[in-house]
């Protein structure tokens, strides 16, 4: 009887991980990529079939996205949407180059992946402003926004 019952526990702890996971999606990736960085500092983010977003301040983003036009971005995040030509891009990623280079940082271009290691995206920040990439469904996903001292905390550190 007690077997029956640890297992009808199993059962149920099963069931529940299986719904939280379900809930919240399968975990893509960020990944450093030199084409991702390529196509912000030398392509000026010229590539057809993204939609492109920022995070942070106006001037000096936290990071920079550009996501398949072809996926639905979930925006319960604190994403903005940019209209990007040549000029805004230009802009874009110099504010995130000149702060990085003030907190003796290097900015990097990303690979956004999906859960089956699939580009879905360009992701362009300081290492650490990294986040998480989850797919809820085929053509829907969540990226979260660095966290928003992603530059104040290098200031911290250096006592500014």
């Amino acid at each position: 009887m007690k077997r029956i019952g640890g297992l009808a526990a199993l059962a149920a702890a099963l069931a529940v991980l299986s719904a939280c996971a379900a809930q919240f999606g399968r975990a893509g990736e960020i990944r450093p990529d030199a084409d991702a960085t390529r196509v912000f500092e030398k392509e000026a983010c010229m590539v057809s079939g993204y939609r492109w977003f920022a995070s942070g301040s106006h001037a000096h983003p936290n990071a920079i996205i550009g996501i398949r036009k072809d996926l639905t971005l979930i925006d319960d995040t604190i994403w903005r949407e940019q209209f990007m030509d040549a000029r805004n891009c230009e802009e874009l990623v110099w504010g995130v180059q000149q702060k990085a280079g003030q907190l003796h940082q290097k900015p990097f271009g990303f690979a956004i992946l999906n859960d089956r290691g699939e580009r879905i995206g360009v992701w362009y920040s300081i290492m650490t402003a990294r986040t998480g990439v989850r797919m809820k469904d085929e053509k829907t996903v969540i990226i979260y926004t660095p966290d928003m001292d992603t530059y104040d905390r290098y200031e911290r550190d250096r006592g500014d």
